[in-house]
């Protein structure tokens, strides 16, 4: 019972950290020139010390893989660098309200995948569950093109989104099967900041190539956007990771992922709270999705 408490706070605020980091992401992307590679190399390289001070602060020492060094790589590539960098080059094209509604795809993909390579059980309330995801999501996406652009270039726009959406949702619940593997017997905190230790220098490289260099991150790093930028990469990237590994360890793969994709419903509080206008559309679709995600979680529970 204690387990599943805390996994079930640890992935409720996980969600509720990233949609803050979310907010601040998207708006570095679109107040400045800077990549989302570059983004995510730069909140990741944040983040990683202050992770791997943890370790110590909590008495937990020096990181270990546990046997687990090859899982531990492959859940870096595909959920730092290819996900997470995917994930914010979609909110960029698609807005950060419509871009996180993509998010509850994450946990039917990882249960199928789970169904797969785990012989986790699949019921049908999980099935109806990511039937109503997709509704919700489609709702939402589908909205009117900004007055803006033309018609041609929102369609464009919205298409290469979506795009970069599902290469998050695939590599993201990929990330999270093999996780599930890796934190059976490992310290998450430890797991946490090996991903990233194995993530980062992956970005550097990628980021030379074509993320601009240097030239590509100085924007991120200066002013007080650079400083939003910090505490989005320590609440989103540092604590979010953390969290999410303890809820995905403590709890069924399925349930952690699904109490995580509730970050739509953070996300539309938070702008709501900021004054930004949130469509109807917007919020049907989020409340369609997490009923979707909701009978998931049942269908998790009762198997």
């Amino acid at each position: 019972m204690a387990d599943a408490l805390v996994g079930t706070l640890a992935s409720l605020t996980c969600a509720a950290t990233w949609a803050i980091a979310s907010l601040i992401f998207a708006a570095a992307l679109t107040r400045t020139s800077a990549s989302a590679l570059s983004l995510s190399l730069v909140k990741s390289i944040i983040a990683t010390p202050v992770l791997l001070a943890a370790t110590f602060v909590f008495g937990y020492g020096l990181p270990t893989a546990a046997g687990h060094g090859g899982a531990l790589v492959l859940t870096s590539v595909l959920g730092l660098v290819a996900a997470d960098t995917a994930y914010l080059a979609s909110i960029k094209r698609l807005g950060v309200q419509r871009g996180v509604l993509l998010i509850p795809l994450v946990p039917s993909s990882t249960a199928l995948l789970a169904f797969i390579v785990l012989g986790e059980s699949l019921g049908v309330l999980a099935l109806l569950g990511g039937v109503l995801t997709l509704t919700g999501i489609v709702v939402a996406v589908r909205q009117p093109a900004a007055t803006t652009r033309s018609a041609a270039e929102s369609s464009a726009v919205g298409v290469t989104g979506v795009v970069l959406a599902t290469v998050y949702v695939l590599t993201q619940a990929a990330s999270n099967v093999l996780l599930k593997q890796v934190l059976d017997d490992a310290v998450a905190v430890h797991v946490a900041v090996l991903r990233l230790l194995v993530a980062v220098p992956i970005m550097a490289v990628m980021a030379g190539l074509w993320g601009g260099g240097a030239a590509g991150i100085m924007p991120l790093v200066r002013g007080q956007l650079g400083r939003l930028v910090v505490v989005a990469a320590l609440v989103g990237t540092a604590f979010g990771i953390w969290l999410g590994s303890v809820g995905t360890q403590r709890l069924p793969v399925g349930i952690a992922t699904t109490l995580a994709a509730t970050t739509p419903v953070f996300t539309l509080l938070i702008a709501r709270m900021r004054g930004d206008v949130v469509t109807g559309r917007a919020v049907l679709g989020a409340v369609v999705a997490v009923c979707g995600v909701g009978l998931l979680a049942l269908d998790r529970m009762t198997t």
